[in-house]
């Protein structure tokens, strides 16, 4: 099942993951213009996306699939396509209904 950070960035995304989206948050993530992203570069672009989480450092290895330092843009949109897919494949959390119906 996906976690909240995993599918606040998959509906973020959802759509458009074979567009210009991922593009345009690798860019705001590469601050330096290096093609690279840190972990640190991730966080400081999504919170000028305004998707911050509560884990990005987490997310970032998650996209990643190991402990590597920086992503480069394929690593970065290939990660980004799994984590949507896992979300989208997900079931859907348990309606809360109120007691009684």
């Amino acid at each position: 099942m996906a976690d909240d950070t995993t599918e606040r960035l998959a509906t973020a995304l959802r759509g458009d993951i074979h567009n210009a989206r991922p593009f345009a948050i690798f860019d705001e993530c590469d601050a330096d213009r290096d093609g690279l992203i840190s972990s640190d570069d991730f966080a400081a672009g999504l919170r000028r996306l305004g998707l911050d989480m509560d884990d990005p450092a987490g997310f970032f290895y998650r996209l990643k699939g190991d402990r590597d330092a920086s992503l480069n843009y394929g690593e970065f949109s290939r990660g980004l396509r799994f984590v949507v897919r896992e979300a989208s494949e997900a079931p859907p959390p348990p309606l809360d209904l109120p007691r009684g119906a």
